[in-house]
C-alpha cells in the first residue's frame, strides 16, 4: 500500500506545481488532471499561469475568461467585452443558437430564453409566461437580471461551445478546417465552473465534459492535449474523477488534493488511487493542525462543515447534536458559531482558550464517530 508521504511532494511555487503537472506529456493520450483544492489556496493563480505562458496553445475557462461579462444592471443586459476574442468568434461561428441550446440543456429550463445582440457582445434574458400577454401578445417577460447560477451557467456555456468547436476542428486535417486558431492547442484549462451551480446541473456539466473529452480522445487529428480541471467543489471533484476513470481507454486520468503547508509552499497530493471523501479530509487537515499546533479560525469552519455533514448524515435537527457533552461544551457551540463565520480580512489567529476548546471538541467528536475498521 503506499504512504501519504509517497503520494505527497512538497514545491515552494506555483510554478513548480505546473511543472510537476506537466513534467512527462502523453502525446498517444488525452491526460486529464483534475485538482480539488479549497478557495484560496492557488487554484487560479495556476490557471493564469499555464495560458499566459502558453498563449496561443492554450484554452482557458477560468475568473479571466469570466472578466468578458458584466452586467449593465440599468438595462438588465449582460455584455460581453466587444474587443476579445470571444465576441468574434462567437460570431464568426455562428454559434449563438449553440450556446443558448447548451444552456437550456445545463439548466435544464426552457423558460429563460437568452438573445443575443446583432453583434454578439449584448444578452438579454427573459422569462417564458405561462400564458401570453393580453395586451402585446409576448409569451416572453421584458429583459430580466438572472440569477448567479444562471450567469455562471450562461458563461459556461459559451465556453463549453466554444471548446466543443475547438475539439471538432481538430478532428479534421488542417486544410479541412474552418479556422487556425485551435491548429496549436496543447492545453485545456477549466477552472472551478461549478461555482453557485446546483447539484443536479454540476452532475449534468460533469457528463457533459466528459462526453466531450471522450469524443475528442477517440477522433482527434491531433492526439496528447493535457487537461487541467481544478476545483473547489466535492461532488464536481468526485463526479468528473470517476467519470473519467470509469471511462475511455484514450483519456488518461490523474487526480491531486493542492493545499499549502504552515510554511505556506504547496503541497500536491497523488489521488489517482484513493475515494476521495470530503469529510476524511477535512478531518485529516483539521488533525494536522493539532498535530502542528497551527489552529486558526478556518479550521472552526472546518469543523462546523463536518458537524453539518453527520447532522445531516444521522438526521439531527441541529448541528450541536453532533457534539458530545464535556466540560465546556457551550462555550464550544458559541465558539463555533461565532468563528465559522469569520471573514478573510479578519486575523485568522486563535487564543490559547480557543484552541484549547477546539481541541477537547474535535477529540469528543473522533471518540464518538469514529469511521468503521
Amino acid at each position: 500500500m503506499t504512504s501519504d508521504s509517497d503520494r505527497d511532494k512538497e514545491l515552494s511555487s506555483i510554478e513548480e506545481v505546473a511543472s510537476e503537472l506537466f513534467a512527462t506529456r502523453n502525446t498517444q493520450k488525452t491526460t486529464v488532471n483534475v485538482i480539488f483544492a479549497f478557495n484560496g489556496t492557488g487554484k487560479t493563480r495556476l490557471s493564469r499561469l499555464i495560458s499566459e505562458s502558453e498563449d496561443d496553445n492554450c484554452l482557458c475557462f477560468n475568473a479571466i475568461f469570466q472578466d468578458y461579462f458584466t452586467w449593465n444592471n440599468e438595462n438588465c443586459v449582460l455584455n460581453i467585452d466587444k474587443m476579445s476574442w470571444v465576441v468574434e468568434y462567437i460570431n464568426e461561428q455562428g454559434l449563438q443558437k449553440q450556446i443558448v441550446e447548451n444552456f437550456q440543456n445545463f439548466y435544464s429550463d426552457i423558460f429563460i430564453y437568452p438573445q443575443f445582440s446583432s453583434d454578439s457582445h449584448e444578452i438579454t434574458f427573459r422569462a417564458k409566461l405561462l400564458e401570453p400577454d393580453n395586451e402585446t401578445g409576448d409569451d416572453y417577460t421584458e429583459p430580466i437580471k438572472v440569477s448567479k447560477a444562471e450567469e455562471t451557467i450562461f458563461v459556461w456555456s459559451v465556453f463549453y461551445t466554444i471548446l466543443a468547436g475547438a475539439f471538432a476542428e481538430l478532428q479534421e486535417i488542417e486544410d479541412n478546417r474552418s479556422t487556425e486558431i485551435f491548429n496549436n492547442l496543447e492545453y485545456v484549462v477549466i477552472d472551478d465552473p461549478v461555482s453557485s451551480i446546483d447539484d443536479a446541473a454540476i452532475i449534468k456539466i460533469s457528463l457533459a465534459i466528459y462526453d466531450l473529452l471522450k469524443n475528442f480522445a477517440n477522433n482527434s487529428k491531433k492526439p496528447g492535449i493535457d487537461i487541467l480541471i481544478t476545483t473547489h467543489h466535492a461532488l464536481f471533484f468526485n463526479e468528473i474523477c470517476n467519470v473519467i476513470d470509469r471511462g475511455d481507454k484514450n483519456l488518461k486520468l490523474k487526480s491531486y488534493i493542492l493545499s499549502r503547508t504552515k510554511e505556506q509552499k504547496y503541497l500536491l497530493t497523488d489521488n489517482s488511487r484513493n475515494v476521495f471523501g470530503y469529510h476524511l479530509f477535512l478531518r485529516k487537515k483539521i488533525e494536522e493542525a493539532i498535530k502542528s499546533n497551527t489552529l486558526e479560525k478556518s479550521h472552526y469552519n472546518m469543523f462546523r462543515v463536518l458537524l453539518e455533514k453527520t447532522k445531516l448524515y444521522f438526521g439531527y435537527r441541529n448541528f450541536d447534536e453532533c457534539m458530545p457533552e464535556f466540560r465546556d461544551r457551550k462555550e464550544a457551540i458559541r465558539l463555533m458559531n461565532k468563528l465559522s463565520h469569520f471573514s478573510e480580512f479578519e486575523y485568522a489567529e486563535l487564543t490559547d482558550r480557543e484552541k484549547e476548546i477546539f481541541v477537547e471538541a474535535f477529540d469528543k467528536y473522533t471518540a464518538k464517530f469514529r469511521p468503521e475498521e
